[in-house]
């Protein structure tokens, strides 16, 4: 309240109470293209790039708001995009085993599928990944699969092989 109270310069507006305070005012939104902003729970953000601009989309996403990102961009195609993950909570592993020569349409799609199914596992996420460290899948269709069919699999803490 002292803030607002000692400053001669705050405006009142519909939305609230607007005054100048000692942080450094700087330009986020260009009229365009908005900043990342993790409004909704998403498993991975990924930056698309074309002429200069960039977008954000929101895995698991729907192909209908990437196609809105491109058009945004003013690009047709993906292929026309440089694509790159900004961020996730995803396991590492799990990105890793992501083949390096997967095209950008490909690696999205896997992102996105992958980003559906750990969205979908919710709280069991730990569960998943200590199951992941049990089995040990060694491609991203057997990660898809194991998530598939986890709930047929029971762990037993502190069990070891003795054979």
């Amino acid at each position: 309240m002292e803030v607002m109270e000692n400053n001669i310069s705050a405006k009142v507006t519909p939305y609230g109470v607007l005054y100048k305070n000692s942080n450094q005012s700087e330009q986020v939104y260009n009229g365009k293209n908005l900043p990342p902003y993790h409004w909704k729970e998403s498993m991975a953000t990924v930056e698309l790039k074309a002429r200069g601009e960039h977008e954000f989309i929101y895995l698991p996403s729907s192909d209908i708001e990437i196609e809105k990102a491109l058009m945004r961009l003013g690009v047709l195609y993906l292929q026309d995009c440089e694509t790159s993950i900004d961020s996730h909570e995803l396991p590492d592993r799990v990105l890793e085993m992501i083949p390096e020569k997967t095209n950008q349409i490909e690696r999205l799609d896997i992102l996105n599928k992958v980003s559906k199914r750990f969205k979908e596992m919710g709280e069991d996420r730990l569960y998943f990944e200590k199951l992941m460290n049990h089995v040990n899948p060694r491609t991203i269709d057997e990660i898809l699969s194991l998530a598939e069919s986890m709930y047929e699999f029971e762990l037993f803490d502190g069990m070891k092989d003795l054979g």
